[in-house]
């Protein structure tokens, strides 16, 4: 319920209410107190299996650094992995590595301006999980500083930074002395100064440390497959002895509310799509009653009736705004933001604001529509409701974000079984006034800011932007919702076709159907996610089969056809029918093929069938999705060369194909070429041979209905003679050795590239290996690359199997840095390859990778996505079943000449493309 609602409860330990109307707080928690004042909280939850789920909470961060301190938060964060009391250098990361974890996926840790969080996903095995609280105690209080590990973190910091150092980034320098306006948030981020941090004193460096990491500011939260008194246990062991050595206080997390309308407006030379927000600031109201509570859904049904109304304007022909949107969220500790956004195309700042004010005060002054509303009251019910049936899909990890959410927040985590009951009656009690009323509260706020991003030679005149603002003296009209809506879109008439076929595979238990009209349907029972079907459909062909001259209509078919609504339905207008089902499909249209995925839940799986019939037999062409869709992509099309990164790809492109039109980016001409009934004739011969498609159903749902409800609507989807299949037309990437260089980038940053690529057959054991071998490889560069030598703050390691339409495997290493130290860099990367190619890797780093994997192997074997992939594998491309019981033997068999094999057979090739981003200064 709580990601529908889109409401944040958050748990305070210790917290109490008088009030007759308080909260029930979910009594399934453990929480308590240390005498030092750390808290804790912990949560039995078998999903996944023999896992936990660590979080320790710092209420320390950015804002408790001292002038001289700027950086140093986020520095004392990463030194957590240099070395502790019990592990010593890089032995926390050396020993969870040699138990499966993975650094950077189970194991990590972030900071903000107001805390530090340390994150961790434990197999537990063995003493694991003893292993895993010294690592958390040791990080609460006893990491190492020596002189030479904080020398190797420096650079990474300042690798970090390098990269983070981005457009938004720019933007929001810009920006925050108006959004923080007399705070310290204005002087502090987690980056911090960087001459800090180059030169900061070891001892201020522990000073921050031993001021600010106290138990009194830390909240330890434990969630998994276990016993919690035994969990409680070793907390109490573990973190008693630590002491609150300092009295500082922290910095508030307050803001001051500013009652007037402020502007700002912020400017980059890579900005493509403007923007601009109107922000209303309110105080922040904990939900810890009731009457909180019914608040919070009062907020989220009028955003969703704004958002509602706001997609309306944009199936407007030719509107201002490529989108329009209203989200609220708390914003520090004392305030919550209504921000009213907008984003538009060409040097529109005036219209863009004038077109989302009138909006924005029309609804003002007319109010929301009752049917809409209704709908919305219906839809949240359903959702709530849903969400009860599937409370026991909920993951660990899942559990655990929230809890250390709820924890920095102070606030209250609901009952949820309780939650449910409760909201359903606060919906039963809600009216379209109480939305409205709440809606011009909000309009009515003083403290108002109103924020542009554009581009460098735009100049918006301030005084003209606040006349707009106060001018709510409009000529307002509104489109009443008069239109009756069905319940579904489907004809009453259909009636079911037969199934001329089933059979059952015993040893995998699952199903194939053939419908009459050839449409094969596939379905396996799964109930690990418990009130949840997953779909999965397929069929050759795609934009492949079409000459250059339809290419651009073909690529667009979907995207405009998608856009389009249902038979004499809009878009909006078909969100609405199924407002109250939860039902989600995505066709797709790719290069080789057509394709749908969906899932919904076990009541509502009769429409996620019946959406897919009225999808391919309803479809309809609104001229104005059209027009309007044209109009976007041309003008960021026109501005693409603003941002060098998108520049550099679109080049970097048309030289891999040597300028062939099937892979060269969408360009001018191509969207001049769009026509209606080209668009409409090619989205029809795509989904006019569904009897070439094969479905295939995984999830809670019985065999009967599967075959009741895919006689009828699958069994009445259109079919055509043809055995259709892609077609390869010869066209591959450029071979031997390359080297595409370009000095594009506006930062002081180089973005390096290094593919390999190698025409060989497929094979389950060689994916596999290529797999271990692309894990080892990433470690061996974080060791060397990050750890050693703080060259760059992180080397990507990618591998892909191409299978269609022809094999190929491609192993590609990424990374950004200082344009200085790019050569030694590559030449690090290259001398780590070549060892691996002349010798065998130690087994530590094989053992590593086979661990992750096993240690969710069986869990993940249990998943529905998992039956889908090996189904589709299957009958896609027609793999032996067999080879699920193949896996473990594989990956059980990889040793180091595995891998040293497998580095001198797919990186001993002739085709090399090596890549280049650097900044222009470069070009001097």
């Amino acid at each position: 319920m709580k990601s529908y609602i889109n409401i944040i409860f958050c748990l305070f330990f210790g917290f109490s209410i008088l009030n007759a109307t308080a909260l029930k707080v979910e009594p399934s928690l453990i929480q308590g107190q240390l005498e030092n004042g750390l808290k804790y909280t912990i949560k039995e939850n078998s999903k996944p299996e023999k896992k936990a789920s660590i979080r320790l909470l710092v209420e320390a961060g950015s804002l408790e650094e001292d002038d001289d301190q700027k950086g140093i938060a986020h520095l004392v964060e990463h030194m957590a992995f240099n070395g502790t009391e019990h592990f010593k250098g890089n032995d926390i990361i050396k020993f969870l590595e040699s138990i499966g974890v993975g650094f950077g996926t189970h194991l990590n840790a972030s900071t903000t301006t107001t805390r530090t969080l340390y994150t961790l996903e434990i197999p537990l095995k063995n003493d694991n999980l003893e292993k895993a609280m010294l690592i958390f105690s040791d990080w609460a209080g006893r990491i190492d500083f020596t002189e030479k590990e904080l020398d190797k973190e420096r650079g990474v910091v300042l690798e970090e930074a390098r990269y983070r150092n981005n457009l938004r980034y720019r933007i929001y320098q810009q920006l925050k002395h108006e959004m923080y306006a007399n705070s310290k948030y204005i002087q502090r981020d987690p980056i911090g100064d960087l001459d800090i941090v180059k030169n900061i004193k070891i001892d201020r460096v522990k000073a921050f440390y031993d001021d600010w990491y106290r138990p009194e500011f830390m909240h330890l939260v434990v969630v998994g497959d276990f016993d919690s008194k035994n969990i409680e246990k070793m907390i109490k062991e573990k973190f008693s002895d630590f002491k609150n050595n300092s009295k500082r206080k922290q910095a508030t997390r307050d803001i001051e509310k500013i009652d007037k309308t402020r502007i700002t407006i912020a400017k980059d030379k890579e900005v493509i799509s403007p923007s601009l927000n109107i922000y209303y600031y309110d105080d922040y109201k904990k939900v810890e009653t009731e009457e909180d509570l019914k608040d919070s859904l009062v907020r989220t049904i009028m955003i969703k009736l704004f958002n509602q109304k706001a997609s309306e304007q944009m199936l407007k022909k030719n509107p201002i705004a490529t989108r329009i949107g209203l989200n609220s969220r708390r914003f520090a500790t004392n305030l919550r933001t209504y921000s009213f956004s907008s984003s538009y195309t060409g040097i529109n700042e005036i219209p863009a604001l004038k077109e989302i004010t009138k909006l924005m005060y029309t609804i003002e002054k007319l109010g929301f529509d009752k049917k809409d509303f209704q709908r919305v009251i219906k839809e949240l019910k359903k959702q709530n409701n849903d969400s009860l049936k599937s409370l026991k899909n909920k993951m660990s990890k899942r559990y655990a974000d929230q809890l250390a959410s709820y924890a920095l927040n102070k606030e209250l985590f609901i009952d949820e079984k309780y939650e449910v009951e409760l909201v359903n009656k606060l919906l039963d009690e809600l009216t379209l006034s109480d939305i409205n009323k709440k809606y011009k509260n909000i309009l009515a706020l003083k403290s108002r800011l109103a924020m542009y991003i554009v581009s460098p030679n735009v100049e918006v005149s301030k005084r003209r932007v606040k006349s707009i603002l106060n001018n709510k003296d409009i000529d307002l009209k509104v489109a009443k919702d008069t239109k009756e809506l069905p319940s579904k879109l489907s004809p009453d008439n259909l009636k079911p076709m037969k199934i001329v076929k089933e059979t059952y595979d015993k040893k995998y238990d699952y199903y194939e159907f053939t419908l009459e009209n050839g449409i094969k349907v596939v379905y396996k029972f799964n109930d690990y996610l418990k009130n949840s079907v997953s779909l999965n459909a397929f069929s050759k062909g795609g934009f492949s089969v079409y000459d250059t001259k339809d290419l651009p209509n073909a690529k667009f078919a979907l995207k405009v056809i998608g856009r389009s609504g249902l038979d004499k339905y809009n878009f909006i207008e078909v969100n609405k029918i199924y407002a109250d089902k939860s039902v989600r499909i995505r066709p797709l249209i790719s290069r080789y093929g057509e394709a749908f995925s969906g899932s919904s839940t076990k009541k509502d799986f009769e429409y996620l069938l019946e959406h897919i019939y009225t999808f391919v037999t309803m479809y309809r062409f609104d001229d104005n999705v059209f027009s309007n869709l044209k109009d976007i992509t041309l003008a960021n099309i026109k501005r693409e060369d603003r941002d060098p990164n998108r520049k550099f790809s679109n080049e970097l492109a048309i030289y891999k194909y040597k300028g062939n039109e099937r892979y060269k980016p969408t360009d001018e001409e191509d969207i001049k070429k769009l026509n209606k009934e080209d668009i409409k004739r090619i989205f029809a011969d795509r989904f006019s041979d569904m009897n070439n498609f094969t479905f295939i159903i995984v999830g809670d749902i019985s065999k009967d209905e599967v075959k009741k409800f895919s006689s009828l609507y699958l069994g009445n989807l259109p079919i055509k003679k043809r055995d259709e299949n892609y077609k390869f037309r010869g066209i591959k990437p450029v071979s031997g050795e390359h080297e595409f260089i370009r000095n594009y980038s506006n930062e002081n940053i180089s973005s390096i590239a290094l593919s390999y690529s190698k025409e060989l057959p497929y094979s389950t054991s060689e994916a596999i290996y290529l797999s271990a071998f692309k894990d080892v490889l990433r470690t061996k560069l974080r060791e060397l690359i990050r750890e050693d030598k703080s060259g760059a703050y992180s080397v990507g390691v990618r591998t892909s199997f191409q299978r269609e339409p022809y094999s190929k495997a491609t192993v590609s290493i990424s990374f950004t840095c200082d344009p200085n130290r790019k050569d030694e860099l590559v030449k690090y990367i290259k001398q780590v390859i070549s060892n691996i190619q002349k010798n065998e890797v130690e087994q530590k780093y094989i053992d590593s990778f086979v661990k992750k994997i096993m240690n969710s192997f069986d869990e993940n074997r249990k998943t529905p996505k998992f039956w889908l992939n090996q189904l589709k594998s299957h009958y896609y491309y027609g793999d032996d079943l067999n080879k699920i019981e193949k896996y473990k033997d594989i990956y059980n068999s990889i040793n180091p000449k595995v891998i040293k094999d497998i580095a001198n057979k797919y990186l001993d090739t002739k085709d090399i493309l090596y890549i280049e981003l650097n900044p222009k200064t470069m070009d001097k």
